[in-house]
């Protein structure tokens, strides 16, 4: 050692420099190929990593996708829906302003129910229950308005929703599809951000909460075909139920304007008949009572023979055949003029009772014209609403619906009220709806 130190330029501890060089030079080798490692193994993390990345976002964009397809279609579905609703809403106010114009004209002013009270019959029993079958479904149908109208809040709540959902389900695919393009942000500047961010929810509270808002959009589209088809079957039963009532009607009137017209013709020859034996008492009376005039002078005038005869001298007084004979004549003229007087009497009798009974006659003809001049107004009241109809509910109907077609329809009244609308959103083709609007 004290050789070495003894060299000439040789430093001090020449051999541990050495030493320590090749450890560092080992160390950077070493160090050099632990960073290459890294950065392939960094790299190849990162490529598959990226494919998995995107892989998961396609399967997330999938995901949303489909069920952004699910509650969009669920969203126009509930907009026809609703659609549907409101021009069911429309044929509800059309019905209830018909039910108006029949309840005032058709039943009041035409068929005039109660007019007969309290002398009530079969007809005015069946007016009377028309007149009050269609108050009672103006009442229903006003409920039914009602129910219609919170249904299609509760529908249209639905679609809001739904439509709400949609629109973070497409900001957020957009977001997402900025993901899968490379160097491109992810995060849009342009928008505000919160200071304080939400905790992200799992994908199964996600999942659930997608669930939830399909089964309320189907809940909502189920219950508002329910209601549609409640309220065609509440129209149908209208127009078949109030079509009999309104024909039951018309056959009551038809039936008793038959029968009382055939009653009056048999009063009419009643009367006729009591005015002919009237003019026969009349005229029997006049002979009984001229009769028993003469009857009269013939006993005054037996009287006077008898009373002559007995002013003869009393030796030529006897009782003769003349005498006896005159008595007789006497007696029977008496008895016979009693019998006139006694049968005279049975004629004022006659002449009374019909009298009384032709004052009878009298006011049932009266009472049976007054019948027939009604059914016969009601009759042709009905008739006329039933020419006029047409035009007169679309007048009525226009002035609450405005814009909306016409199309054909059912009888809902013997009258005509006519089911007729447009329907935009019929699904058997035809067009069912009531009235002329």
């Amino acid at each position: 050692m004290c050789s070495r130190m003894c060299y000439i330029g040789v430093p001090v501890n020449f051999e541990g420099l050495l030493a320590k060089h090749d450890s560092l030079n080992a160390q950077v080798v070493r160090r050099v190929n632990d960073t290459q490692q890294l950065i392939m193994l960094n790299a190849f993390s990162h490529e598959c990593n990226e494919h998995e990345i995107r892989k998961s976002i396609q399967n997330r964009l999938a995901e949303v996708a489909c069920w952004k397809w699910v509650l969009q279609d669920l969203s126009k579905r509930l907009e026809e829906a609703t659609a549907a609703l409101l021009h069911e809403h429309k044929a509800l106010n059309a019905i209830i302003g018909r039910l108006e114009f029949e309840i005032s004209d058709f039943s009041n002013k035409a068929t005039k129910p109660g007019a007969l009270i309290p002398h009530v019959d079969v007809v005015e029993t069946a007016i009377l229950e028309e007149r009050d079958y269609l108050r009672g479904q103006k009442k229903t149908f006003k409920k039914m308005i009602v129910s219609l109208e919170l249904q299609i809040s509760a529908v249209d709540r639905t679609r809001r929703l739904l439509n709400n959902d949609v629109m973070r389900k497409e900001k957020s695919m957009t977001l997402d599809e900025k993901c899968l393009c490379l160097g491109a942000p992810t995060v849009d500047t342009g928008c505000e951000c919160t200071k304080t961010r939400k905790r992200s929810t799992p994908v199964i509270t996600w999942q659930e909460r997608c669930q939830r808002l399909k089964k309320a959009g189907l809940k909502a589209l189920n219950l508002a075909m329910a209601a549609r088809q409640q309220i065609r079957g509440a129209r149908q039963q209208l127009s078949t139920a109030a079509d009999a009532h309104a024909r039951a009607v018309d056959a009551a009137l038809r039936r008793r304007l038959h029968n009382n017209a055939a009653k009056l013709e048999e009063l009419l020859w009643q009367q006729n008949e009591m005015a002919k034996d009237r003019d026969n008492l009349k005229q029997e009376l006049i002979t009984a009572e001229m009769n028993l005039t003469l009857n009269l002078k013939h006993i005054a005038a037996i009287e006077a023979k008898i009373s002559d005869r007995q002013r003869r001298p009393s030796k030529e007084r006897t009782k003769d055949d003349i005498t006896i004979r005159l008595k007789a004549e006497l007696g029977r003229v008496r008895k016979f003029s009693n019998e006139m007087r006694v049968n005279i009497k049975h004629i004022h009798g006659l002449q009374a009772k019909l009298l009384s009974a032709n004052t009878k006659v009298e006011d049932l003809i009266y009472d049976l014209k007054t019948v027939i001049s009604l059914d016969e107004g009601r009759i042709a009241a009905r008739q006329n609403t039933e020419s006029t109809n047409p035009s007169v509910a679309q007048s009525v109907a226009s002035q609450q619906l405005q814009g909306v077609k016409s199309s054909g329809g059912d009888n809902f009244h013997l009258q005509t009220i006519v089911e007729a609308s447009e329907d935009n959103t019929e699904e058997d083709g035809c067009s069912d709806y009531p009235f002329d609007y």
